[in-house]
C-alpha cells in the first residue's frame, strides 16, 4: 500500500481581517497538517494542488515561514506542488517563488508545457540530478506496485481551462508512451468543479473531464475552499483554514485528504482529516 496525502489552498501570508494572529494561523496550520501527515497517516508523499501561498509578491518573513514548514517533511517524502491562481505573478518573470522552492529542493514543482503545441501539452520527468525549474510528472516508486504512481501537473488556466484538459489528455498518453505506463495516475489542477459551487464562474463540467478520466485515476484539486468529491475520482479537500464568515459554516468542511493506494485497484481508500 502507498500513502499519499492532498492538502490544498494553504494560502500562506494571508492576514485576513489585517490581523497578524489569522496571518500566523495559516502557518500553525500547515505545520499541525504536515505533522499529521508523516507522524500519524506515515505518507509516502505530499500533493498541494495551488494556492500555496495567498500573495503573488511575498513579504520575506512568509517565503521563510514557507522554507520552515516544508524542511519539517523528511527528505524521502516528495512536496508535489502545481500552481493556482494566487500563486502566479502580476508580470511575466523568469523565477517564480514556486520555481525558487522546486531549485532550493522544498518543493517538485509540477506545470505543463502548453506552449510546444496546440494539440498536447509536453511533459518532461523530474530528474533528480538536473531538476530545472519545474517539471512535468514525478514517478513515485513502490515496491508494491508493478510499474510507478504517476503525478502529473496542471497550473491554474482560468476561462483556459477546458481547452487546457484536451491538451493534458493527449499529452498524458505521449508520456506514457515514452516513459512507460505507470500502475496509476493522479493529475494536480486547480479548478472547481461546476456542480460544487455554481455560482463561482469559470468552472469545469464532468463532460469537460470526459478524455481526462480516461488517463486520470485521483484528479487532485484544489480552488474551491470546502471539501467534496465526485465520481469517484475527482477530490478537493477544502482549504486548511476557513477564509471567510461563509466558509466557516458547518457546510464547509476542511482539512485534507489521506489516500491509500493498493495494487489492482484502480480506486483510492482512505477519507478527508478535519484539522
Amino acid at each position: 500500500m502507498l500513502t499519499v496525502t492532498h492538502i490544498a489552498d494553504t494560502h500562506l501570508g494571508h492576514r485576513q481581517y489585517g490581523l497578524k494572529q489569522r496571518e500566523d494561523d495559516m502557518v500553525s496550520t500547515l505545520q499541525a497538517a504536515l505533522g499529521d501527515m508523516v507522524e500519524h497517516h506515515d505518507t509516502d508523499a505530499i500533493v498541494l494542488p495551488g494556492d500555496l501561498f495567498h500573495s503573488r509578491d511575498l513579504r520575506p518573513k512568509v517565503l521563510h515561514q514557507a522554507e520552515q514548514q516544508l524542511s519539517r517533511v523528511p527528505d524521502d517524502v516528495p512536496v508535489l506542488v502545481s500552481r493556482g491562481n494566487h500563486d502566479e505573478n502580476l508580470t511575466p518573470r523568469d523565477v517564480t517563488w514556486l520555481n525558487y522552492l522546486h531549485q532550493r529542493g522544498h518543493i517538485v514543482f509540477l506545470k505543463a508545457d502548453l506552449s510546444a503545441d496546440p494539440d498536447t501539452v509536453r511533459f518532461e520527468p523530474y530528474d533528480r540530478e538536473d531538476p530545472g525549474n519545474y517539471a512535468g510528472f514525478y514517478d513515485i516508486e513502490s515496491e508494491a506496485f508493478d510499474g510507478p504512481v504517476r503525478v502529473f501537473g496542471l497550473q491554474w488556466r482560468g476561462a483556459k481551462t477546458d481547452r487546457a484538459l484536451q491538451q493534458v489528455a493527449n499529452g498524458i498518453r505521449t508520456a506514457n508512451e515514452l516513459h512507460g505506463e505507470p500502475a496509476f495516475t493522479m493529475l494536480l489542477a486547480h479548478f472547481g468543479m461546476e456542480d460544487e459551487v455554481p455560482t463561482l464562474g469559470g468552472t469545469v463540467t464532468h463532460a469537460e473531464l470526459r478524455d481526462v478520466k480516461e488517463v486520470v485515476d485521483y484528479l487532485a484539486l484544489g480552488h474551491i475552499h470546502k471539501r467534496y468529491k465526485a465520481g469517484e475520482w475527482i477530490y478537493n479537500p477544502g482549504s486548511p483554514e476557513a477564509h471567510s464568515t461563509r466558509e466557516g459554516r458547518d457546510e464547509w468542511e476542511h482539512g485534507y485528504y489521506s489516500v491509500e493506494l493498493s495494487p489492482g485497484e484502480s480506486g483510492a481508500g482512505g477519507g478527508g482529516v478535519q484539522l
